[in-house]
């Protein structure tokens, strides 16, 4: 079942602020603020492949249950070269109208320049790759080919940025159990390593009290 957060509006006009970064859109008297966080741990993952073989093969690891996910290139433990993808599911079955994405970013890695925010076709329920060898991840990280772009932002370390989805846009890309999937690149993937950016996840939000991931939208009370 989704889950749903509330923040009910009595009678004033209250600016919602968000924790850090930018100002969230003011919830006018009688509106309720709607959040739709991500239900579980298994609906974000970074998907990361060897750099090398870009851009004709896609061997790498999806990477769930971790408190953040990465986008940009970095070094594996053995110095291997890997670009990562970010990924991240919601429920929106309910939903009738255009929302707002809300990503965290937990820390800049050197240089990483852009990300691209695209919705793409519902990956499904994201599961780890099975063993320490890389291993074909081309159902997940090619997704993008039929994806929709939504935008290109700079994130800030320690702030969040906020996305329009279009109703036009999920109605395309909804998934028959009711989900959408997006997915985090880098506007420039073949850059140097050490170059990442990393977002906020469900785990985050459980260890830390917030700042996971989130949809928004305003409904009339």
């Amino acid at each position: 079942m989704k889950e749903t957060r509330l923040l009910v509006i009595l009678g004033v006009i209250i600016p919602i602020l968000l924790v850090v970064g930018c100002e969230e859109k003011s919830v006018q008297p009688g509106e309720t603020k709607n959040m739709i966080d991500v239900h579980i741990g298994i609906d974000d993952a970074s998907v990361s492949v060897l750099s090398d073989l870009l851009p004709n093969n896609t061997f790498g690891f999806v990477i769930t249950g971790f408190d953040r996910a990465s986008v940009g290139v970095g070094l594996s433990g053995g110095g291997d070269s890997l670009t990562s993808r970010a990924i991240f599911r919601f429920n929106v079955s309910d939903i009738n109208e255009s929302v707002d994405l809300h990503l965290y970013c937990i820390s800049k890695i050197g240089s990483p320049g852009n990300v691209e925010v695209y919705i793409v076709n519902d990956s499904g329920t994201l599961h780890d790759s099975e063993g320490p060898q890389p291993e074909n991840v081309s159902n997940i990280w090619n997704l993008i080919d039929t994806g929709i772009k939504l935008t290109e932002i700079k994130p800030s370390e320690n702030g969040w940025s906020e996305i329009n989805i279009p109703f036009s846009t999920i109605v395309e890309k909804r998934g028959k159990d009711g989900y959408i999937t997006i997915m985090v690149k880098l506007a420039d993937e073949n850059i140097d390593p050490t170059n990442v950016y990393e977002f906020s996840t469900f785990e985050y939000a459980q260890s830390h009290g917030g700042n996971g991931p989130y949809l928004s939208y305003v409904s009339q009370t």
